[in-house]
């Protein structure tokens, strides 16, 4: 639709100008000079006219593009005004000189078509109209002189006819033309359609003016009329965008800013209505006005029950001098403070925390106060929450600093590791222990400082265990062999657990070893004590249990009954003490490295059914209901007739130790695939759940097994862990206090039919 309007627009100033030049054409009927001249003046004119608009406008210019040309049209003015006086009858000039008019003429022409193509430089680019101004003037100055002393290239030859010169001039004025028409084409954007399309016709007409005064002759009087077109369409493209574009915006521009103010409003009272602030005005500290915010702050269920009241009203009466002062001092423009913390008693007696600021405005011809009240009760809540956490936050951070001192003044190594085990923290001990420093620590596994007897297999082996067993377990404990940096050997106690993330991902592990080889050094030395001492107590505690059992028979005479009980407690003190001197050799055998593993044929049946007969006077004394279930498929396997008494014997005593009279024991022996299963369960009184990860260690007793039986010693499980373990068996225990417990001891078939001992 614009595109048609402009267009229109376009040919209606056509035809105007075609109008003028049908005028201007009737006058070569009566005299062509009388035609020259009016067209002359007319171009004068239209120059002078440009160069006025643009200089009394170019500080509301916003391209700079007139600004230029409005310049450059002045001094083109001019030179066609001398052009002007060169014709007959003027007698300002030598008249006769054909070559001094032609001359002028190219003048105008050259600056013309260069001030077209420089101005289109000089849209987005600042210009100086001063400096501009004394450069055309010293160019017009130059070229005058050139032609008026006879320096310029002449246009004409002896016989009338144009030169070289003048031809190439011409065709040149042409081509720089064109290119500024290109130009004003691509810089489309910066120009209105309509001046755009005038700027455009003036330089194609000023193109068709040059080609027409090329021809001469009969086309001169075209050539004419083609510039009158150029002038004309570029004295209409600058005075539209100068003078009437303007005054059409700036009306434009009013309607616009009427319709946008009122928006303004519409979208301001919106605004207003939809805070969360309360937002009133109050003049005289009378309440004027209040959004729906402040009714629910002021407790007020319609606008009439607030409106008309004084201000102070609403606050307690420890505030009301504050704000009557802070009212008086926004008024005189003294206010320092714009926005204060206060309190606020509403309709219904509540107190709200408010934070308050205000504002004079223009209000019904007057000044009022615009005050904005925002309800911080939750943001002091939340002060109050905040205040707390950091106070927790910096109880944890100094419980952080402390723990972090205890974590590097430990005595024990402790490293944190990533899931693939490179360490990521290293304390100070773990220098002291592995004689690395901590940055060769840093970003190695613990296989740093393994000992190297250790292959890599089984490396492999003890990290894929570990692994394992922590699905289940938060928390492992291993003796490890290591080697310092400095190539001292020695035994770890080393603890691994494992940190997860909220998706039960293993973010990293803690490791905690600490140096037991002193320790080792020491429990070896009462290990080889011990086995010193039991071996010779051995033969003096065989004499006398031999020497009391003789006694009993009567060799010496017959004995009393008070001599016989005395005897009694004698030769069974002295089988206890051979039990316990048994199993002190056997465990310091097993720690020595010196306990014998005799693997040879045996029929499990019969051994396992063998040992329990032992037991039948101890089951029968206690009135205990024994029920044997033993796997009569089992094939005779190569085993150790030693380990096999020392297992069942110590899982059955226990078991009728610590089950009540009258109750039961269950023995059942089973194959499997790879294993043989030998499973010895009571319905006595069961093992503490906290207490069960720790019945195989040496020397431990249940709180509860002392309770009910004074004998025991805290060897007998150990010792069966210890020779299971050798034998690369496993031992597990399912107990529930007062209901029982329930020992399964598993033997691996290493081979068919065959358990062979894992350790030389």
């Amino acid at each position: 639709m614009n595109s048609n309007k402009t267009k229109i627009s376009i040919l209606y100033d056509f035809m105007k100008i075609a109008a003028f030049i049908s005028v201007a054409y009737l006058t070569t009927f009566y005299s062509y000079m009388l035609f020259h001249s009016l067209v002359e003046v007319f171009y004068v004119l239209v120059a002078l006219i440009i160069f006025v608009i643009v200089w009394n406008s170019r500080k509301f210019i916003d391209n700079n593009f007139y600004i230029f040309l409005g310049i450059a049209f002045l001094f083109i003015g001019f030179i066609n005004l001398m052009h002007l006086f060169t014709f007959k009858g003027v007698f300002l000039f030598d008249s006769g000189s054909l070559d001094l008019s032609s001359q002028l003429w190219l003048s105008a022409q050259y600056m013309t078509s260069f001030s077209f193509l420089a101005a289109l430089f000089f849209v987005k680019r600042p210009i100086r109209p001063y400096l501009t101004f004394i450069i055309f003037l010293i160019i017009s100055l130059l070229l005058l002189f050139l032609i008026f002393s006879h320096r310029f290239p002449a246009t004409f030859d002896q016989f009338a006819e144009p030169t070289d010169f003048k031809i190439f001039s011409e065709l040149f004025i042409f081509i720089i033309s064109a290119i500024s028409l290109g130009l004003l084409l691509k810089n489309k954007n910066n120009f209105d359609n309509r001046v755009k399309g005038l700027l455009s016709f003036s330089i194609i007409a000023g193109i068709g003016s040059e080609i027409g005064i090329i021809v001469w002759n009969e086309f001169d009087l075209v050539g004419h009329f083609l510039k009158v077109f150029s002038f004309s369409f570029l004295y209409l493209g600058i005075v539209e965008t100068i003078i009437v574009r303007p005054f059409r915006i700036l009306f434009k521009n009013l309607k616009d800013s009427e319709v946008a103010l009122r928006d303004s409003e519409e979208r301001y009272r919106t605004l207003v209505e939809l805070s969360p602030n309360a937002i009133f005005l109050h003049a005289d500290n009378k309440i004027v006005y209040a959004n729906h915010a402040s009714l629910q702050l002021f407790g007020a269920s319609s606008e009439s029950e607030i409106v008309g009241r004084n201000i102070v009203e609403f606050f307690p009466p420890s505030q009301s001098p504050k704000i009557a002062e802070r009212i008086k001092n926004l008024k005189s423009g003294s206010l320092k403070q714009s926005v204060i913390e206060t309190k606020i008693k509403n309709l219904k007696g509540k107190t709200i925390p408010v934070e308050a600021s205000g504002a004079l405005i223009n209000f019904g011809g007057g000044i009022a106060i615009q005050s904005v009240l925002r309800d911080i009760t939750q943001q002091k809540a939340n002060e109050k929450k905040f205040r707390a956490y950091t106070a927790e936050i910096e109880k944890i951070a100094e419980d952080l600093k402390k723990f972090k001192l205890a974590v590097e003044n430990a005595s024990d190594a402790i490293y944190i590791t990533s899931p693939s085990l490179e360490v990521i923290y290293a304390n100070a001990a773990a220098e002291k222990i592995t004689g690395y420093k901590r940055n060769e620590i840093l970003g190695e596994t613990p296989m740093l400082w393994r000992d190297p007897a250790i292959s890599d297999n089984e490396v492999d082996g003890f990290i894929r265990k570990f692994k394992k067993e922590l699905e289940n377990k938060n928390q492992l404990h291993y003796e490890v062999a290591n080697r310092s940096k400095q190539g001292r050997k020695y035994i770890s106690s080393l603890s691994i657990s494992q940190v997860k993330d909220d998706e039960n991902q293993t973010i990293f592990f803690v490791l905690i070893e600490r140096d037991i080889t002193k320790e080792k050094e020491i429990d070896l030395a009462k290990t080889e004590f011990v086995s010193l001492a039991s071996h010779q107590l051995r033969t003096p505690l065989a004499s006398i249990g031999l020497s009391a059992e003789l006694l009993l028979r009567g060799v010496s005479g017959v004995v009393d009954a008070s001599s016989k009980r005395y005897l009694d407690e004698i030769l069974s003190s002295t089988v206890r003490m051979k039990d316990l001197i048994e199993s002190l050799l056997n465990i310091s055998r097993i720690e020595l490295g010196t306990f014998v593993v005799k693997f040879e044929m045996i029929d499990f049946n019969k051994e396992i059914s063998e040992i329990i007969k032992e037991f039948d006077l101890k089951i029968k004394a206690r009135q205990i209901k024994l029920r044997k279930k033993i796997d009569k498929t089992l094939p005779m396997v190569k085993f150790d007739r030693n380990i096999l008494e020392i297992i069942t014997e110590n899982l059955l005593t226990n078991a009728i130790r610590y089950t009540q009279v009258g109750g039961k024991i269950n023995i059942e022996v089973k194959k499997g695939e790879q294993e043989i299963l030998l499973i010895v369960a009571d319905n006595g009184h069961g093992i503490p759940r906290d207490q069960q990860d720790r019945i195989f260690e040496k020397m431990f007793r249940a709180d509860n097994a002392r309770e009910f039986s004074f004998e025991g010693d805290g060897l007998g499980l150990y010792m069966v862990k210890s020779v299971v373990t050798k034998i690369g068996g496993k031992i597990w225990v399912e107990s529930e206090l007062n209901k029982g417990s329930t020992f399964f001891v598993s033997f691996p078939l290493r081979e068919k039919n065959a358990v062979y001992c894992i350790e030389k």
